[in-house]
């Protein structure tokens, strides 16, 4: 039978075919070799092939460096048969039988339809996580070098932003692309959430990229466009990374004429890469989900996130909290230092729709001017000395959550006009890079200075107030809500009974009424570390008004003109809880937590009208 080496594929070959006489074909590199190849990755003796004594087609490696691969294996001594594919460095052969060609199975090299630039015809793969891919192996030594080299790579990932990171900077040179798209897939919304520090000149295509995902397809789509009334050809390739029937995220690029022209081959390469992708991509969304949760379990269990007291301008609080949350406006909290403007911060989070996204805070004040920059934004390696490694910054970690920026009033005016510029368009660049990143961030900041004041004066940038004051919350301080103050005190003593290594019962009436009578300049955390010091400093099971006194660290009264009793301050603060509750007994009873019976006693012994 006789047998034929027809070339498919390759430079200065494709159509060439070759017999195979008694003596066989030897290929290689060496011009001496009967089909020679011009390529570094062939051997210059690299194979040789016979025809077997059963009428099939011996191959025979010459111990060449790089193994041909046959049907997408590679092999180093077998036979072939008629319709085998054979591909050798850059080159793509195909075995074709003289004598009966109509049993050569061409559809493995060509079997897509011809596809028009100019109709903008798209060309779709199935995406089939169910079956094994042996239809889609490597085509070239090249390409399979190049999977492997990206699996051992990103399984040293740490995210899952890191490994499409790592993905990029691997394929760069495969592909050429003039864009690159990666975009995670949040099953909570529909949204897509396009990463940050990955190159793409231009926002992504998302029509493409939400076809990909629902038909379960890469798409090959030529697309015609005018730019500056010039006409250009592009080529989008999209795919979804899938893990059965979950879909992970997906990719796209994006290439013009000038660097190459994308065909089918390189879309099925694409679908490899997300195949092999998909399992580690899957497991760290989970490691990172569990982290999430975990850290927010910890939290719950160590303090709940919840804005305490009864009075009114604590409930007017709590309801912008909660209509702050369900809207997609930055947040600007304003209020004393210590009033809790952090808690605030994390209730709009967690009563978010990102609140399965990261909380990244940010200390503006804690922050040098000069390295403000690197620390939020990144940098890449070698962008200045000592970057030895590069980092995404607090930006990109943020992304899909909440940006909470505490102190930002202490920011420069270059750093505010930095950081408007991510806030306004949603992008930015890190330190040292060429192009510019995308980030889906939610802003939080809080200031404990006169905001619009600092505005007048010209020390805070008038546009980034706007931007930061889509919602205003004002956060009292605790003097002007004494009625919150023994439901804070009671709150902080039970956590830290809970952490005591002794029996607790409680707090004193007296105790209570001592701490409702300052005027806590430290608001909300003054009155936490008070409680704090006077459980490390009890001897005994109740916390008594001397141990709050002596763990002040300015011990001494506010001066009032007149001496301080521990009767006149019970009466001040049981006068005051009556007036807050507008003279209704039952609830001062259960604010001031005594019976009812007790407080008409005390009202009668101190002659309190009601």
């Amino acid at each position: 039978m006789e047998y034929r080496l027809v070339a498919v594929k390759g430079k200065s070959t494709k159509g060439g075919a070759w017999l195979l006489g008694e003596e066989g074909l030897l290929v290689g590199r060496d011009p001496t070799c009967d089909v020679v190849l011009d390529d570094p990755a062939v051997s210059r003796r690299h194979c040789r092939l016979k025809a077997a004594p059963d009428g099939r087609v011996s191959l025979e490696d010459l111990g060449s460096r790089n193994p041909a691969l046959v049907n997408g294996l590679p092999i180093h001594e077998g036979l072939l048969e008629a319709g085998d594919q054979i591909v050798l460095g850059n080159y793509e052969f195909l075995l074709a039988s003289g004598r009966e060609a109509r049993r050569v199975d061409f559809s493995r090299s060509h079997a897509a339809p011809t596809v028009s630039w100019d109709r903008g015809d798209m060309v779709a793969l199935d995406v089939d996580t169910t079956k094994p891919a042996t239809h889609n192996r490597p085509r070239t030594l090249k390409d399979l070098a190049l999977l492997h080299e990206i699996t051992c790579d990103v399984s040293a990932a740490a995210s899952a932003e890191e490994l499409l990171r790592i993905l990029y900077a691997r394929i760069e040179d495969r592909f050429r692309p003039v864009c690159f798209w990666a975009a995670l897939v949040n099953e909570d919304t529909p949204e897509l959430e396009c990463l940050s520090g990955v190159s793409s000149p231009q926002p992504p295509p998302l029509p493409l990229l939400h076809k990909a995902l629902q038909e379960r397809k890469a798409l090959l789509e030529p697309v015609r466009r005018c730019t500056d009334g010039k006409k250009e050809l592009l080529f989008s390739m999209a795919c979804p990374v899938l893990l059965a029937s979950r879909s992970l995220a997906v990719l796209a690029l994006q290439s013009d004429l000038s660097h190459g022209v994308y065909d089918e081959e390189d879309l099925r390469f694409l679908v490899l890469l997300a195949q092999s992708l998909a399992p580690a991509l899957y497991a760290l969304k989970s490691i990172e989900q569990l982290r999430r949760d975990n850290e927010l379990l910890r939290g719950s269990a160590a303090e709940p996130l919840r804005i305490l007291g009864n009075s009114r301008a604590i409930r007017h609080v709590r309801a912008l909290v909660a209509q702050a949350a369900k809207s997609a406006l930055n947040v600007l909290v304003l209020g004393e230092t210590g009033t809790g403007k952090e808690l605030a911060a994390r209730s709009i989070h967690i009563l978010s729709p990102r609140r399965t996204r990261p909380l990244v805070v940010v200390n503006c004040a804690a922050i040098p001017r000069d390295l403000f920059e690197s620390e939020v934004f990144g940098h890449v390696k070698g962008a200045f000395t000592g970057a030895v490694e590069p980092s995404e910054g607090l930006l990109a970690q943020a992304s899909g959550g909440t940006l909470f920026l505490d102190e930002v009033g202490d920011l420069s005016l270059e750093n505010q006009a930095r950081l408007l510029r991510a806030v306004d368009t949603g992008t930015f660049r890190q330190v040292g890079a060429k192009q510019e990143s995308r980030v889906d961030i939610r802003v939080v900041a809080a200031t404990n200075m006169d905001i619009a004041a600092a505005v007048r004066e010209g020390s805070f940038r008038k546009d980034l107030y706007h931007r930061l004051n889509g919602f205003e919350i004002q956060i009292p301080p605790l003097r002007e809500r004494p009625s919150d103050i023994p439901i804070l005190a009671q709150h902080f003593f039970d956590l830290g009974r809970n952490r005591a290594k002794r029996p607790l019962r409680g707090m004193t009436p007296e105790s209570l009424a001592y701490l409702a009578s300052r005027s806590w300049p430290g608001n909300v955390r003054e009155l936490r570390n008070v409680v704090e010091r006077g459980i490390a400093s009890t001897t005994r099971d109740v916390l008594m008004p001397q141990n709050l006194i002596e763990s002040r660290s300015d011990s001494s009264p506010e001066p009032t003109g007149e001496e301080l009793t521990l009767e006149s301050v019970q009466l001040r603060h049981i006068a005051e809880i009556l007036r807050q509750c507008g003279g209704n007994v039952p609830q001062a009873a259960r604010i001031l937590q005594i019976s009812r019976s007790s407080l008409y006693a005390k009202i009668a012994e101190y002659g309190l009208q009601v």
